[in-house]
């Protein structure tokens, strides 16, 4: 008997998942935000949704506000810039700090360090710019 408000980051996730609730009858109620949050902060540049907005283009990420909502994947320092793996089979989209960036050499774990160092797996193609070899 509860209400379910959704939202996604363009809202086009959203017609599918608010379907598949109904179809599931876990809610009657299905609701969400038109446009997604990329629409709504557009409207209400003081609304409540606070960081980064996760999006499916080159940005990654779309800074909405200044608040820092995650941290490093290594060291748990508050941090919100995301990067992948540097192991071409692995790829994980993570979040890791400058520092863990050049301790970990834009790796995800000490196991695909070991596999880079080891050159047992193929590197992906990096920003040179902001990437620490």
């Amino acid at each position: 008997d509860k209400k379910v408000l959704m939202f996604c980051t363009g809202g086009v996730r959203c017609e599918r998942a608010s379907a598949y609730l109904k179809s599931k009858n876990i809610s009657k109620e299905v609701y969400q935000i038109k446009g997604g949050i990329h629409r709504y902060v557009e409207k209400y540049q003081d609304g409540f949704f606070r960081g980064k907005n996760y999006v499916f283009d080159g940005r990654i990420a779309a800074k909405v506000t200044d608040d820092i909502l995650s941290q490093c994947t290594h060291c748990n320092k508050s941090y919100d810039d995301y990067t992948n793996c540097i192991n071409a089979e692995c790829n994980i989209q993570i979040i890791v700090c400058p520092e863990c960036i050049s301790i970990y050499h834009n790796t995800c774990s000490q196991k695909c360090l070991d596999l880079v160092n080891n050159k047992k797996v193929n590197i992906r193609t990096i920003d040179r710019k902001t990437a620490q070899l």
